[in-house]
């Protein structure tokens, strides 16, 4: 009887302890805390002017469709079925679409942007990010996005 109370003692310890463990181990990844910007102006032009250059990038290195899937997907955690479904793709073109964004963005390789195509992204996804309009930035970001179906016909 004592060996079998004692045993039961330790599992229930190891299973406390390991769940503890667990609990203190943040296996996600690390995001910076949120700043009041109201306090401190000088933080919120420098992030305006990061998020600014950030979207040039995106247009400037990416096409239509790799934009739209590489946005809806890294910058507001679209899943990869329900960019499949906006985009009209299948969930194995989308999640291979968001892998080359990826690898273009690291590229050096760059084209022209106007003005006006840059700020138009820029504000819906400034709205889309404040306001939750996801509409307007599904809307900015996939009117050129082409998908492309067996037998290379076009649907829009």
């Amino acid at each position: 009887m004592a060996f079998l109370s004692s045993t039961t003692t330790r599992l229930a310890i190891n299973v406390a302890q390991s769940a503890r463990v667990r609990r203190e181990t943040y296996i996600g990844p690390w995001l910076p805390e949120p700043i009041d910007t109201d306090a401190d102006p000088e933080v919120g032009a420098q992030r305006a002017e990061d998020l600014d250059l950030a979207l040039l990038l995106v247009l400037e290195k990416l096409s239509p469709t790799e934009r739209a899937a590489y946005v809806l997907r890294e910058a507001f955690d679209y899943a990869y079925s329900a960019i499949a479904e906006i985009l009209q793709l299948s969930l194995v073109n989308v999640r291979k679409i968001v892998s080359r964004a990826r690898k273009h963005l690291s590229d050096g390789q760059r084209e022209n942007v106007t003005t006006t195509e840059h700020r138009r992204l820029l504000n819906a996804f400034l709205s889309a990010a404040q306001s939750g309009d996801m509409a307007s930035l599904e809307a900015v970001l996939t009117p050129d996005a082409l998908s492309l179906s067996g037998g290379n016909r076009r649907i829009s």
